[in-house]
């Protein structure tokens, strides 16, 4: 009885969402992408992976951010290493129905990030709007969802210190 490769295996425990989530990257000035593509992609990626990996191993959800990226999750019982584990094979199909892809990565999720800022330059009422927009526009693609951010001390004992 042959077995599957290492890694490939059957997960019967819950994992974390994030990682669950591949990210597929596109050319950087490529057109906004269209649910028509989106969908076209999501079948090929999941006729390519049914002729190479596990019966398990296979995409569902696919998604387009807002910043026009196109996400999609394995499904239960696979996780984002394993379809990344046939990375080549989903490239290839993918290019198929959108020039624009030119990699496949898993997704990063970071629920919480310290930045050590120089209290000078953010010191007035709108320092953390201009922050946040600073980061935003610095980090393509990323975008920090309203009310997120705070100071790690109230303004009060900030300025004390400052």
């Amino acid at each position: 009885m042959a077995k599957e490769p290492m890694g490939l295996e059957l997960i019967k425990r819950s994992i974390p969402w994030d990682e669950w989530a591949i990210l597929f990257e596109r050319a950087v000035g490529a057109l906004q992408i269209d649910a028509v593509v989106a969908v076209s992609t999501a079948a090929l990626v999941n006729i390519a992976l049914s002729k190479v990996a596990p019966p398990h191993v296979c995409t569902e959800a696919f998604k387009i951010s807002a910043q026009g990226r196109i996400t999609t999750m394995a499904r239960a019982g696979a996780s984002a290493a394993m379809l990344l584990h046939f990375k080549k094979e989903i490239i290839e199909v993918a290019w198929q129905a959108d020039k624009a892809i030119i990699d496949v990565v898993a997704n990063e999720t970071w629920t919480e990030l310290k930045i050590l800022a120089l209290y000078a330059q953010y010191r007035q009422d709108n320092g953390l709007a201009a922050l946040w927009e600073r980061i935003e526009m610095e980090n393509e693609g990323v975008v920090i969802p309203p009310f997120s951010m705070q100071w790690m001390h109230s303004k009060r004992i900030i300025e004390q210190h400052y």
